[in-house]
């Protein structure tokens, strides 16, 4: 039986960017499985068309020995024609939402639309939350394309200074995807799972490994 990872997912559609028209109403399609959400038809001002509009959905995500397979979602964008009784297709954006796993809470990014000659670009925000499964999976990293603004976990590390690269090794734990472990001469973390994805918005748990000892020359006499 295959192992599926579930997630509630949120996708706000911001709005529009560099939209080379200057009049017309238009309007967002996502398309996820059989779920399909339609955005309000919005008028184009300064090249921008703005919705704010947040859709929520459950989705679940075949896993690929511990790892999250592909799991498409599309946006198309369209302009509405015949006082709303047709629309034209202006191009859409195809996106994996494995790759949005394990990212944080709140991942922005920027979307240019393929399938047109145009720049016009999607704003959007993508917030994915484990409901079901495992504890431990790997995701895979973003695609060429995705332009992600920023996010609360990178906010939350920004504050903090970067560690000196002399007293610091990072690990990459391949089999788990997007773990690591970490040692320094001070201080040594290594992951040993994850907690609960409802009460930790699933941040990696960290337990302290044994201090590393000092050599014998630096250990001041009794």
């Amino acid at each position: 039986m295959t192992k599926k990872i579930g997630f509630e997912v949120k996708i706000e559609i911001i709005e529009l960017l560099f939209a080379p028209f200057t009049s017309g109403q238009y309007f967002a399609k996502i398309k996820q499985g059989s779920q399909v959400f339609l955005t309000k038809r919005q008028e184009i001002r300064n090249n921008t068309v703005q919705w704010n509009e947040t859709y929520t959905f459950d989705c679940a995500i075949p896993l690929n020995k511990n790892d999250l397979t592909n799991h498409e979602l599309a946006i198309s964008l369209r302009k509405d024609k015949k006082g709303g009784s047709d629309y034209e297709k202006l191009g859409k954006r195809v996106i994996n939402l494995s790759e949005f796993a394990m990212k944080g809470d709140h991942v922005e990014v920027n979307l240019v639309l393929n399938s047109t000659t145009t720049n016009a670009t999607f704003h959007l925000v993508v917030s994915m939350r484990q409901t079901s499964g495992g504890p431990i999976y790997g995701a895979p990293p973003f695609s060429k394309g995705i332009v992600r603004l920023g996010s609360a976990a990178d906010a939350a590390g920004a504050a903090m200074p970067p560690p000196s690269p002399s007293s610091l090794k990072l690990r990459t734990i391949s089999s788990l995807g997007s773990l690591s472990s970490r040692d320094s001469a001070r201080d040594s973390w290594v992951v040993v799972g994850r907690l609960n994805p409802d009460d930790m918005g699933s941040r990696d748990v960290l337990s302290p490994a044994a201090p590393t000892p000092l050599p014998s020359s630096v250990v001041a006499p009794l």
